[in-house]
């Protein structure tokens, strides 16, 4: 043989090719092929406990967990197939690559040991903590989705204040858009029991009335409605849809966020009535005025939320047909008995007609406990156009059975929305 030749044989890529088919067959790399194999084929089982494991503490010897030398972390560092072909008395050492030469093959080597800390570091944050949204109870994520959204709210502050300070602004303007209603209460307040003249100060105040509170009932249910389709906007939509293939359990995500928004619900129905009832003066307690505005409230937020889950970007167009309709509805303009029967049999659907009836009836029913030709006027105009009695003077508002019809109305109505915006997120989560 040339003496160029068993040089190159000696020392080149030869020599390197060589080594690397001693190394290939190695014990120790022979053993660590197939737990390299399933450690990559993600058959090794992950560590189900992650809560107290703590990270390993740095040893003299390079290995960790606090092991002995002997253990998985020296034993790779000992027994790589460098050190092998070191202590076996290897006669050369892989030349440096040249433009020339092949392209080189990595010498395999064995992956060192990895602690439970290390695997336990590599899974997400949310299942390290309750085991994640796919195996945490019901209870659990409604308390976390609560919180979540209770903070969320915090964060929006301005827009809340907003919110708020245009409820104030919208009840301030109503109470100055009839600036004799006062007056006509007032009067009506004064005049004698028996005189004639009192059956003509209610026919006038139920005609301002009957207008206000309409008009109070359609700013109330596009205020509820626009802070429905603003909970579920494209963004929260697209929330949900990462929330949902987590795991995460609709019922937790809706009743949740309903919970965190009763406050900013509460917060709008009293900023809209505190101006109003100043200017008014009703005769009338505040917090009788404030609870079918409440009521009122719940069902346009459901309303909203509906219409946000099921029609999604036209939400604020199809809510502005809705809320058409519940005017149309209200039994004001036209009045209830002008309607045809079946049109006052879907008038019952309009949460703007029970609202309404229940204001009429908290402002009429003081008025009618005066009795004599004023008490018997303002039953009349009651059972005639709202088809409802006056409550009795003797009992609370909450035992009177038209405040009962009214609001058993207005709940089924926001029920029955929030059911419905229930099974659209469902929907949601099929998809």
């Amino acid at each position: 043989m040339p003496a160029g030749l068993a040089r190159a044989a000696a020392g080149g890529w030869l020599g390197h090719a060589a080594a690397a088919a001693a190394a290939a067959s190695s014990p120790v790399v022979k053993a660590a092929g197939p737990a390299r194999t399933a450690r990559a084929a993600g058959k090794q089982p992950a560590a189900v406990a992650c809560a107290d494991t703590d990270p390993p503490l740095p040893t003299p010897d390079g290995g960790g967990g606090g092991g002995s030398g002997s253990g998985s972390g020296g034993a790779s560092s000992s027994s790589s197939p460098r050190a092998v072909l070191a202590k076996g008395g290897a006669l050369f050492s892989p030349p440096p690559y040249t433009a020339h030469d092949p392209d080189p093959d990595p010498a395999p080597t064995q992956p060192a040991a990895r602690s439970k800390w290390a695997e336990c570091a590599e899974l997400p944050r949310r299942l390290r903590l309750r085991g994640g949204r796919a195996t945490s109870g019901v209870c659990t994520q409604l308390c976390l989705r609560t919180t979540r959204v209770c903070a969320e709210q915090l964060r929006q502050w301005r827009r809340v204040c907003g919110r708020l300070w245009l409820s104030y602004l919208a009840g301030a303007a109503l109470g100055l858009l009839f600036p004799l209603l006062s007056s006509q209460l007032q009067a009506v307040r004064e005049v004698p029991a028996d005189a004639m003249a009192g059956r003509y100060f209610l026919l006038q105040l139920n005609a301002s009335l009957a207008q206000l509170a309409t008009l109070l009932s359609l700013v109330v249910f596009a205020s509820a409605m626009q802070l429905g389709c603003d909970t579920f906007g494209a963004d929260e939509r697209a929330a949900w849809a990462r929330e949902a293939r987590s795991g995460a359990s609709p019922l937790a995500y809706y009743i949740g966020r309903a919970v965190a928004l009763l406050p900013l619900h509460l917060a709008q129905a009293y900023a809209l009535l505190l101006p109003l009832y100043a200017l008014l003066e009703p005769g009338c307690g505040f917090g009788a005025l404030l609870a079918p505005l409440l009521a009122l409230q719940l069902a346009g937020g459901g309303a909203g939320e509906l219409l946000a889950l099921a029609v999604g970007d036209g939400a604020h167009s199809a809510g502005l047909v809705l809320l058409l309709g519940c005017g149309l509805l209200a039994g004001t303009y036209p009045p209830l008995p002008e309607l045809a029967a079946s049109v006052e049999m879907v008038s019952r659907g309009s949460p703007c007609r029970w609202a309404v009836d229940w204001l009429l009836l908290v402002v009429y029913s003081p008025l009618g406990a005066r009795g004599s030709v004023l008490g018997e006027s303002a039953a009349e105009l009651m059972g005639a156009l709202r088809y409802g009695a006056l409550c009795s003077p003797d009992e609370p508002f909450a035992r009177c059975a038209g405040v009962r019809e009214a609001a058993l109305g207005l709940g089924a109505i926001a029920l029955l929305a929030r059911v419905l915006a229930l099974g659209a997120l469902q929907l949601r989560r099929a998809e």
